[in-house]
């Protein structure tokens, strides 16, 4: 038997139920299991069949693929964005240094670059593929 546990019923909904239950000649329980079942006896069980699957739908269909094999088509190369993300703190704590020197840039590049290389972080022409703007740039009347 399944059992049901219910701590937010207010406590005038309990003194009521104890009510009818006395009135019914019942336990508490009974009582409430009565009213759980003339409230859902007119409710269907919720079967595949009467959600308009056909008879037998799942038994037949799972594990019974008949045709050509199913093929993963290749993926992209796994790229661990914690690099990624390491490497943007770091500019960004790098030019935040330097916001008020003249050289700022310079230095911050030169840091930038120690810093790459102390934490052997690697980039590759594919990490900058597309990246760059190939246009011919904006028209300009003279």
């Amino acid at each position: 038997m399944s059992q049901i546990i219910l701590e937010t019923v207010k406590p005038v909904v309990v003194e009521k139920l104890r009510h009818l239950a006395q009135r019914h000649q019942r336990s508490l329980e009974a009582e409430i299991t009565a009213i759980l079942e003339r409230a859902t006896e007119n409710e269907p069980i919720a079967t595949p069949k009467n959600r308009g699957w056909s008879a037998g739908f799942f038994e037949d269909v799972i594990g019974g693929w008949e045709g050509e094999p199913l093929v993963r088509e290749p993926q992209p190369e796994y790229i661990d964005a914690n690099e990624l993300l390491k490497a943007n703190d770091l500019i960004a704590d790098l030019l935040e240094e330097d916001k008020t020197s003249t050289t700022a840039f310079w230095a911050a590049t030169l840091r930038f670059r120690q810093k790459i290389q102390q934490e052997n972080i690697v980039f590759t022409d594919e990490d900058f593929a597309g990246l760059r703007d190939r246009s011919v740039g904006r028209e300009v009347e003279l």
